[in-house]
């Protein structure tokens, strides 16, 4: 049994350093791929250190400022407890446009990148340097691919502002070419960075329809490309919630697939406060079902250090 083959249980309840020493040397071994979320984009206000321009809105808040500009009514409350509501008032903001590209991604676009400024500071975020650190190909390893769930363009500006080559994929018909990173957009792309502007999407998935036609269809482009990475890579989920349904579909599906041998990956989250014990426990088998090992930290601050952790144990191995 290799490394890479070890069943899910090796994995449960592991102190911390152990997980990330075996992390390493998945990066070392060049076994490691990167999956990111709104958390990532999101780090900078969670993160007191940071005297950034680059602070992007959550998706409660994004959908709120949307609402207001359409003079429609959205229940914040509802919103932090239901993934159902904030997708219908979506779609029903979508629906007031001729398609996608009539406006409603301009004004998406427009609301995204509200206030936001990349500049000298936007190099310093703590969490940018961290992700950095996994992809920039140094002497522990490399994390060549990265699947990014968000529609903005601040890791990819991060990364080619030092001098990286890297290649967008947000039209899954594209080739791929020879680069030091290569990044996927599955949910849509809405470039701030010009360089980027010809890479902009048609669409975007944001609303319930355009969420449900990509959900469980295992023909779908981009869900055979996340599959497959599920299955040969193990994968690094930051800043995703690990609620995502397709997700966590593909997931499944694929844990089935390869006979539930090893973890699929790894999820960092953040401990959740006034959990009880039993609570936990049902949360960390709601993942170890699929194929996951949930990775806590306290706060949202210590994700970037977890992550260099993971760069300088790859270094020393």
């Amino acid at each position: 049994m290799t490394e890479t083959e070890l069943p899910i249980d090796a994995f449960v309840n592991c102190p911390p350093t152990v997980i990330v020493n075996k992390l390493a040397k998945f990066l070392r071994d060049g076994c490691l791929c990167l999956f990111i979320g709104s958390g990532v984009s999101m780090s900078t206000n969670n993160d007191e250190k940071d005297i950034s321009n680059t602070k992007f809105p959550g998706w409660i808040s994004l959908v709120d400022r949307l609402c207001k500009i359409h003079r429609r009514p959205f229940d914040l409350e509802l919103a932090k407890k239901s993934n159902d509501y904030i997708l219908s008032t979506t779609e029903a903001i979508e629906a007031e446009y001729d398609s996608p590209e009539s406006g409603f991604l301009e004004i998406v676009k427009k609301n995204l990148y509200k206030g936001i400024t990349y500049d000298i500071n936007t190099l310093k975020l703590r969490l940018m340097i961290a992700i950095g650190s996994l992809v920039m190909g140094m002497i522990g390893g490399s994390a060549g691919v990265v699947v990014n769930y968000n529609f903005d363009d601040v890791f990819e500006w991060y990364l080619a502002n030092h001098g990286f080559r890297i290649q967008v994929i947000s039209d899954f018909f594209k080739l791929t070419k020879r680069c030091d990173v290569t990044i996927y957009h599955p949910h849509g792309f809405l470039p701030y960075t010009k360089k980027f502007f010809d890479l902009q999407t048609k669409d975007i998935v944001f609303s319930k329809i355009s969420y449900e036609r990509i959900l469980g269809d295992d023909n779908h482009p981009w869900n055979q490309l996340v599959k497959n990475l599920l299955a040969t890579k193990v994968c690094l989920f930051v800043g995703l919630s690990g609620q995502d349904l397709n997700i966590r579909s593909l997931c499944t599906k694929t844990y089935e697939v390869i006979g539930k041998k090893r973890a699929l990956g790894f999820v960092v989250l953040q401990k959740k406060l006034g959990q009880n014990k039993q609570e936990l426990l049902d949360t960390n088998a709601e993942f170890t079902r699929r194929g996951l090992v949930p990775f806590y930290v306290n706060e949202h601050n210590e994700t970037p250090d977890l992550l260099l952790k993971i760069s300088r144990s790859a270094a020393e191995i």
